[in-house]
């Protein structure tokens, strides 16, 4: 008779599970077991990251839940989404009743998934918002009333931040960057390229802010850094706030702000109407073509030209060729460039080009 009782205990506990995950998430969850069996319980992601708690303001031991040991009194399961260990649940609750924390971490599980799906969809959208101001692809009005949308008033001070990190090659350390998007967040935030990007309020807590974004970075790989834009209102401007982020990140790891703005590197990113690098290949074009039927270093030796700051010297050794040399490959870029390397305008004009040309990490190719 006992174990039937049991049975039928554990049926109803089963569905007032079920029933509290569908109705709450992971804290409807573990409301559902208190409530079942006077059980206190914590949910925490891979990272050590709070995901749900009852009672809410509990204090756990985050680190000894995360490293699985064995605590008397404690019941400890892992939890997994897609095959990857995705977090634990441990519960204070009578020894009868410990069968159910494995039931808690499966249905934990199916919750996390349904979570994380949910939440692509919503930087899914966000990104695709970024990605359409970015490309001008939208009025500022069009623009503004979307971010608004999304809980960011455009009209307001604003800045950009622009995380890098070189994350563990892992599906474990994937999800583990996904898990710690599922915590509310009060920013706009998206995954671009190969940055991470928030908008936030130009107030006080900026600088907190930035600091926590790169300790977040830090906890998933190596070479975490941030760069944080200048404060500017208005939709139109988020594209020159990027650019500005993507540029401090130059500075390496840690929060940089940006320094002097570069405007050759300015209008690279921002322009989209004019191929400017198709172009840049034109000007050098005919450069590259000399280099490709002689042999010659051309291309090598107005770069090592300018970026010396035509100083003879340092060029030489630089290219580790004699005066002469570089003197009559000097000559030869002037005549088949049509061009006076004494001109501002022109040094001006074939220092930009290269530097389009490096903006896309690719050789001097023939444009048709």
């Amino acid at each position: 008779m006992a174990d039937d009782d049991r049975a039928v205990d554990d049926i109803a506990a089963t569905r007032a599970l079920v029933r509290g995950v569908g109705a709450g998430g992971l804290a409807g969850l573990l409301r559902a077991l208190h409530t079942s069996v006077g059980a206190d319980a914590v949910i925490i992601d891979v990272t050590g990251n709070t995901l749900a708690s009852i009672p809410p303001r509990e204090m756990w031991d985050l680190e000894l839940i995360r490293s699985g040991t064995k605590h008397h009194g404690l019941t400890v399961r892992d939890i997994f989404v897609g095959g990857e260990h995705a977090g634990r649940v441990a519960a204070r609750l009578p020894a009868d009743a410990e069968r159910l924390v494995e039931l808690v971490a499966e249905l934990a599980g199916v919750e996390l998934r349904r979570m994380l799906e949910a939440v692509e969809v919503r930087r899914e959208i966000a990104l695709g918002l970024i990605e359409d101001i970015l490309q001008r692809r939208l009025s500022d009005g069009d623009a503004t009333s979307r971010l608004e949308a999304l809980g960011v008033d455009a009209r307001s001070p604003h800045r950009v931040l622009v995380g890098s990190v070189q994350p563990t090659e892992s599906r474990g350390a994937q999800l583990a960057l996904r898990l710690r998007q599922l915590a509310p967040d009060p920013f706009l935030r998206v995954r671009h390229g190969e940055f991470e990007l928030l908008v936030v309020p130009d107030d006080s807590m900026t600088e907190r802010i930035a600091a926590m974004f790169l300790r977040q970075l830090q906890a998933l790989g190596t070479g975490a850094r941030v760069g944080v834009s200048r404060p500017r209102g208005g939709a139109g401007n988020l594209r020159a706030s990027y650019y500005e982020a993507v540029t401090a990140l130059e500075s390496g790891a840690g929060v940089h702000h940006p320094g002097r703005v570069n405007l050759g590197d300015l209008l690279l990113f921002t322009s989209n109407e004019v191929p400017i690098v198709e172009i840049a290949g034109q000007v050098l074009q005919p450069l590259a073509e000399y280099d490709a039927a002689t042999g010659s270093e051309l291309v090598a030796t107005l770069r090592g030209y300018l970026e010396e700051d035509r100083d003879i010297v340092a060029v030489t050794a630089r290219l580790h060729i004699h005066r002469n040399t570089l003197r009559n490959r000097l000559q030869k870029i002037e005549e088949l460039l049509g061009i006076d390397l004494k001109s501002s305008r022109e040094i001006a004009n074939f220092w930009f080009a290269l530097r389009a040309l490096d903006e896309i990490r690719q050789p001097v190719r023939r444009v048709s």
